[in-house]
């Protein structure tokens, strides 16, 4: 008791497993009070104290490892639902290029394959519309595939590119690699030339190689809302290495048709000189017959 501060003052320790929680001060303007039962209970309270303290702490610990569970729980489960869309995904990719490989294999039409291929790019990417070009071996050209943008083959025929004409065609020919130009400025500075068959807002240029040539391009527009993205080149490239296929079958069924077709031919031309021979002998044979 001090006459600066006239209060009877008792202090203990809150003590829990030897452990120093705080200090619990209780004071009193009276004189001695703090006699031995009041000091026990005191204490007694201080114990109390103690473990609610304790307590307390637990709680805002295990409140803390609750917080962190709770959000290892959400992102676990995000990866969960990304991966789980990412497989759907997958098969869903996996079955449109079984799907045309099923196809292509059944038809030796190249214009028959090409609506299938562009159906399949739209349904897998979200893009407007695809054109499919494919090299003319003689001219060096690629020239556009019936149903290519969903124009009208007699429109297309109007358009080839080239080297020479086309500076988009020169980086893929040099490169090999796809193109994505994902602003109407880029097109404009890289493709021009493209611009003037279907107007476009994007587009992503991927070749088509066959024995380390490039014999075609897919050409794949106009996606709104958003860019064509990483995944949408990845699906069209698999779809070209498929295309390639395509071609080089195609190509060989035709090489072999014009064989039958030049043999069946011959053939004709051999029956016709081995009867017009026939005939001619049995003219002579009846002259010689006569005489």
């Amino acid at each position: 008791r001090s006459t600066l501060f006239p209060y009877t003052t008792l202090f203990r320790s809150t003590n829990l497993n030897n452990f120093c929680m705080g200090v619990l001060s209780v004071s009193s303007k009276s004189g001695d009070i703090f006699e031995t039962d009041i000091a026990d209970t005191i204490s007694t309270v201080g114990k109390y104290l103690s473990v609610a303290l304790r307590n307390a702490k637990l709680y805002d610990k295990v409140q803390g490892l609750n917080r962190r569970l709770e959000t290892e729980v959400n992102i676990t489960s995000n990866e969960l639902l990304q991966t789980n869309a990412r497989l759907i995904r997958k098969v869903r990719d996996i079955k449109a290029l079984y799907d045309i490989s099923a196809f292509a294999s059944a038809k030796f039409d190249l214009n028959q394959i090409t609506k299938t291929i562009v159906d399949k790019i739209m349904e897998l990417t979200g893009l407007e519309t695809t054109a499919i070009l494919v090299k003319n071996e003689k001219s060096g050209e690629f020239e556009f595939l019936e149903g290519s943008f969903g124009i009208k083959k007699e429109k297309l025929d109007a358009y080839s590119f080239c080297q020479k004409n086309s500076e988009l065609v020169k980086n893929l020919q040099k490169s090999g690699l796809p193109l994505v130009f994902n602003s109407s400025a880029d097109l404009k500075n890289s493709c021009p030339e493209f611009l003037k068959v279907i107007p476009m807002s994007c587009a992503v240029f991927v070749p088509v190689e066959l024995n380390g040539e490039i014999i075609g391009l897919i050409v794949p527009v106009n996606k709104f809302g958003s860019k064509i993205s990483d995944n949408d080149v990845k699906i069209v490239e698999h779809i070209a290495v498929l295309l390639s296929g395509v071609i080089e079958k195609v190509k060989l069924y035709s090489k072999l048709e014009k064989k039958v077709s030049d043999l069946t031919l011959l053939q004709r031309i051999s029956s016709a000189i081995e009867s017009e021979v026939r005939r001619s002998e049995e003219r002579r044979v009846g002259k010689e017959c006569r005489s």
